[in-house]
């Protein structure tokens, strides 16, 4: 039996997830969740002065979401136990699972899912420099209109996140550096919000008439990969094993790449003793190169700002990680090499090609494998 511990997700926000990701929770079947989805909305971004108005987003109420995730998993024949987790210990019969109500669960094979609130086993392979989302819920007046809406704007300290609801509620959320200079003080947040809005809104900022709802909320949001992410009974799934920084929303995309193959890993992990080893390479690896490709992503969005007095934010954001290319300007085969691979529910070895764009190897093109369509390639090359 699959036993799922839970708890209603603090502080309340709005989220935004592209196509992509919407066509993803499609295909699970979350029949329950996806009611909390909304339809495509506009999304409008100002970043470094320039504004464009090309692209959608779907929202989603967190809230409602889990909710809604819950109610799938429990329809779907999973045991969901409302709770939270006090403490967790490793013994020769599993795992053993404490709860805060003292009950206690135990478990052959654990799956560590909770976020950034997951406890750090060894610490991390990489982190990011330090950030901090603040949150804020706001209201309308009754009189004033609004169609459902998305702004993502480029800030003197940060970047900031606006969402208009139709039910006349607002999102707003910033990510800022975590040195206590950079934050507004205690009690003072919302007029902080509505001032970095100002000033590059101006009269078209929807918070000039909109109030304050309930407390904001200083949350992290580092962008981080780390270590220990596997083991022979236990992985990390989502922002438990890498979180990175929620520009361009990236955070529910890559969390869904970790927790679609983690099922394969975990089958050949218990069913396949022989090929642990492939299974925690593979996943490793795989995270490692999605935390890096999606870090060198936020660097270039980053690079995109230019200022003569850029606020320390911006400038150690735009030399982290690296100065390496987020796709390579080629994408050169570099050659034929064994791989481990996803196959059929399992972790298995397969000819792969690598190229310098995919250097963990592409297996499979249109249902034939790569390496058997660049050989008949090169060698229709040839002949001609």
């Amino acid at each position: 039996m699959v036993t799922c511990i839970s708890r209603p997700r603090r502080p309340a926000c709005i989220e935004g997830i592209s196509e992509r990701v919407y066509a993803a929770l499609t295909g699970l079947g979350l029949a329950n969740a996806l009611q909390s989805i909304s339809a495509p909305v506009p999304r409008r971004v100002i970043w470094n002065g320039d504004a464009s108005a090309a692209n959608t987003e779907r929202l989603i109420d967190r809230e409602a979401f889990d909710s809604g995730v819950l109610a799938d998993l429990e329809a779907a024949g999973v045991n969901v136990v409302q709770g939270t987790i006090e403490r967790l210990s490793h013994g020769d019969e599993g795992w053993e699972v404490v709860l805060s109500n003292d009950r206690v669960l135990c478990a052959d094979f654990l799956v560590e899912a909770r976020g950034r609130r997951a406890p750090h086993k060894q610490g991390e392979l990489h982190r990011g420099p330090e950030s901090i989302a603040l949150g804020q819920f706001w209201q309308l007046p009754k009189a004033v209109t609004a169609r459902p809406s998305v702004q993502a704007l480029s800030l003197a300290q940060g970047w900031g996140w606006l969402v208009q609801l139709a039910d006349g509620r607002i999102f707003t959320q910033l990510s800022l550096s975590a040195t206590r200079h950079a934050l507004p003080e205690r009690g003072c947040e919302a007029e902080w919000i509505r001032d970095a809005f100002n000033r590059v809104l101006g009269t078209d900022n929807p918070l000039v008439a909109a109030t304050p709802r309930g407390q904001a909320s200083f949350r992290g949001c580092t962008s981080l990969l780390n270590a220990e992410v596997i083991d022979l009974d236990y992985i990390r799934i989502g922002d438990a094993a890498m979180a990175v920084d929620p520009l361009s929303g990236n955070g529910i995309f890559q969390s869904l790449s970790s927790a679609l193959v983690a099922p394969a890993v975990i089958n050949t992990l218990i069913r396949r003793p022989a090929d642990r080893a492939l299974a925690q390479q593979f996943y490793e690896q795989r995270l490692q190169h999605l935390f890096m490709r999606f870090a060198r992503l936020g660097r270039d969005f980053y690079r995109q700002v230019a200022s003569p007095q850029l606020d320390d934010y911006w400038l150690q954001r735009q030399s982290w990680p690296d100065n390496h290319h987020a796709h390579p300007q080629t994408d050169r085969v570099l050659g034929v090499a064994q791989r481990p691979v996803l196959n059929n529910g399992f972790i298995e070895l397969a000819d792969v090609l690598l190229t310098e764009n995919q250097p963990l190897g592409i297996w499979m093109v249109d249902g034939e494998p790569a390496v058997e369509r660049y050989r008949r390639k090169s060698l229709q090359g040839t002949q001609s």
